[in-house]
């Protein structure tokens, strides 16, 4: 089985490489864009480590088995419960399971679905009429594609529902990347008027959105089903008090300066706006102010992680030992600031386990699993429309 399940793997990193390389070469020839080129080789370096490590896996799972062998089990029989009276559409009362619980059933039958393919799934993947509209988050330009798009093309090969990734920039205000989304959003829509979107916000990207919702209001009640944000700080972050981040930022106290505006306004590396944009005070006191502006029909939901610092990716066990937390997090949201507050009528997820990068392409998180498991249970609850 972990054979099976690693060389899917492997073949999944190497035919999503060549695809992307191909379409990149491709844009290349078109538009003859120099610029094009330095992100065609970071693209290559990204997916040539990205098969390696998959090899490797591949090639230890043959060597060592039960050495290399995950701890993914199948559904218990209480599960089975819940998964049956959640594929007949059964209402399950909060006190047998609480929507938290609900999510997280799901997602476990889910990830052993992909593991195990001799398994038969009691829940099942329906067509939803809601396109998947995936917005990412900070610093996102590093990667090779979108936070979670790796899953996006699976629900699209495998099951028909489409999606499309805006752009924003990671350094930018979420005032200014709500602008960018508008701007794309709704031409989007206005091409495809027969489709409702469905809004899959990560971390910064979830801030960005609920400026964009507010102030298009209309347009968003109209339009749009939803937003669901993954490891988005709602309630802001208290990183920026740390005191080294603090002595860094006395360089803002000179931003009237003629250096400091010629760096800002090309580089975008003094990072000030985001900084507004994510720190506790402000985003707290934003959302206190405005989620009575939020469009009341559309539904919200939100989803944390958590993970240790052995668990993550080398640059989320760099984070967690710079920005040290008590609270637990996903090496850089804490998971309190990653729920609504009780005064917003939105549903908190709970919390799964994985570091903040679980997004990005390479990842070994099962990103896959995760957005079925959206499907399956928004469809559920009424929330999203099967065609």
């Amino acid at each position: 089985m972990i054979r099976d399940y690693r060389k899917r793997k492997l073949q999944q990193a190497f035919d999503l490489s060549v695809d992307d390389l191909q379409n990149q070469v491709k844009d290349l020839i078109d538009t003859k864009d120099p610029a094009k080129v330095l992100h065609l080789v970071k693209n290559t370096i990204n997916s040539t480590v990205w098969i390696g490590r998959n090899a490797i896996d591949y090639g230890a799972s043959h060597l060592n088995p039960e050495k290399h062998n995950e701890k993914i089990i199948p559904p218990t029989s209480l599960e089975i419960e819940l998964l049956e009276d959640i594929t007949n559409k059964k209402n399950i009362s909060p006190t047998r399971a609480t929507f938290s619980e609900i999510f997280k059933v799901i997602f476990n039958e889910r990830i052993f679905s992909h593991y195990d393919h001799s398994y038969q799934p009691i829940t099942t993947i329906p067509k939803i009429s809601s396109t998947l509209v995936l917005v990412p988050g900070v610093f996102n330009e590093v990667f090779s594609s979108a936070a979670f798009e790796r899953g996006a093309k699976h629900l699209e090969k495998s099951f028909g529902i489409k999606y499309f990734s805006p752009k924003v920039k990671g350094t930018k205000s979420a005032e200014e990347n709500a602008h960018q989304l508008a701007e794309q959003i709704i031409h989007y829509s206005e091409k495809n008027s027969d489709e409702r979107l469905w809004v899959l916000a990560f971390s910064k990207g979830g801030i960005d959105c609920f400026r964009f919702l507010k102030d298009h209001h209309e347009f968003a009640s109209n339009n749009i089903d939803g937003i669901s944000t993954i490891a988005t700080p709602i309630m802001g972050t208290s990183h920026f008090e740390h005191r080294l981040i603090k002595i860094a930022n006395k360089i803002h106290e000179y931003d009237d300066n003629f250096l400091y505006k010629t760096i800002d306004d090309r580089l975008d590396i003094l990072f000030k706006d985001i900084q507004k944009s994510l720190a506790s005070d402000y985003q707290v006191k934003w959302f206190e102010n405005n989620y009575d502006k939020l469009p009341p029909n559309l539904f919200y939901t939100a989803l944390a992680l958590e993970s240790d610092w052995y668990d993550s990716h080398i640059w989320m066990i760099i984070t967690k030992a710079f920005l040290q937390s008590k609270s637990i997090n996903d090496g850089v949201v804490d998971i309190e600031n990653a729920f609504f507050p009780e005064y917003f009528n939105g549903i908190n997820l709970g919390v799964i386990s994985g570091h903040h990068l679980v997004g990005n392409r390479s990842s070994k998180f099962n990103q896959e699993a995760l957005l079925e498991t959206f499907i399956i249970f928004l469809e559920y609850c009424g929330l999203l429309k099967e065609k």
